[in-house]
This record gives C-alpha cells, sequence and structure tokens, in this order.
C-alpha cells in the first residue's frame, strides 16, 4: 500500500517502449519524481540520477532529507506489510552488524547468521542479490555513487562489493520475502565463496 506520508516515489524509466511507459503514467499520482529518458543509460545511470533528484528535490522544497533508500528493479511485486518488515529489520540488525544492503528477498541457499533474540531475524551475506536493496542514506553517502563502468557483471554485486571492502556487510530479510521478482534471477557471485564473477 502506498503512503504518501511514510514513502517517497522516484522512478526513472531508462527509454522503456510506449506500452511500458502508458502504465507508468497510469500510476503517476502515486509517483513523486518521474523521469523518462529516451534512451536506456543503463541501470547505475538511473540510479544515481534518482537519488541526485531526490535529494535536490528535498533542498528546493525544503523537505527532511531521505533516511533510507530503497533501489529496486521495474519486475517487482510488493506483498503487504513489506515497508514495516524492511524497516524494522533493518533498524534492529544495522547498527550491531555494521548494516549497508538489506534485500526484500530471501535467499535460502546461504548459511544463516541469525542475531539471538532479534524480532526480526536476517541472513547474511558477503554479496546478496540486488533487485530490492535499502540501505541507509548514511552507508549510502560513504560508499559512493553506483559505478557506470560496469566492472562487474551485476551492478548491485560490483556496488556491494565496494561497500564490503569499507567494513560494511548485507543481508536478506529472514525467513520470507517481501518481494516477489518476477523477472529472470541471474546471479553474478560465487555462492561458495563470495567472490565476483568478473566478465571473461
Amino acid at each position: 500500500t502506498y503512503d504518501p506520508k511514510r514513502v517517497s516515489v522516484t522512478v526513472v524509466d531508462n527509454g522503456s517502449p510506449k506500452e511500458t511507459v502508458q502504465v507508468i503514467t497510469d500510476h503517476r499520482h502515486k509517483i513523486d519524481n518521474l523521469v523518462l529518458l529516451n534512451k536506456n543509460m543503463g541501470k547505475p545511470y538511473a540510479l544515481n540520477l534518482g537519488v541526485s533528484i531526490v535529494n535536490e528535490t528535498d533542498v528546493v522544497m525544503e523537505h527532511t532529507s531521505p533516511k533510507y533508500y530503497l533501489f529496486c528493479d521495474n519486475d517487482l511485486s510488493f506483498k503487504t506489510g513489506w515497508i514495516d518488515v524492511m524497516l524494522s529489520t533493518y533498524e534492529e540488525h544495522e547498527e550491531g552488524m555494521n548494516l549497508c544492503a538489506l534485500s526484500g528477498v530471501r535467499w535460502p541457499r546461504h548459511q544463516l547468521c541469525l542475531k539471538q533474540g532479534a524480532t526480526r531475524q536476517i541472513n547474511e551475506y558477503r554479496f546478496p542479490p540486488g533487485c530490492c536493496l535499502l540501505m541507509s542514506a548514511d552507508s549510502h553517502d560513504k560508499v559512493g555513487k553506483w559505478d557506470t563502468k560496469k566492472l562487474i557483471m551485476c551492478v548491485d554485486t560490483n556496488y556491494l562489493r565496494r561497500a564490503t571492502h569499507l567494513g560494511y556487510k548485507h543481508g536478506s530479510v529472514h525467513p520470507d520475502s517481501v518481494i516477489d521478482h518476477t523477472g529472470k534471477a541471474a546471479r553474478s557471485w560465487s555462492i561458495k565463496n563470495g567472490v565476483p564473477i568478473l566478465h571473461p
């Protein structure tokens, strides 16, 4: 459920077909900032542009700067209560484990690293999947912009690798996903050792 008092929505469309643009504009009343690019500039460009627009809008409109960013792909379906689960989970684990990114998708292949006594549990990853990543504005600012050079196959993996080198950890909600990812899952990091898979 969209709650404008809790969530500000920014959409940057990367040159989608007219049919997709029509779907976006049909929901314009739920979108605070909408940018329709005339060609595909790549995911990192769109993510960086979205953050810049949000921050500039806050200055112009004298809004409070966001405490968190939620970076989403365009093929997600959000389950009821998703925002409460993601925020409470992030806040409960953020300080103790130096959490950077929290994925809204539960991935069971990894060994769980759960915080004892926590209301919400978390599944810790070396390089978690993207598509729905919540991170604090503070951690995002420290890691920096998304890399447009695409040195690693997956944009998300590249960004989170840099965060890991700064001492951050990442995870996913547990035991249930709060979103459905309807697109094709493509992993670009090794499950066994957490090492990114580079371009051949």
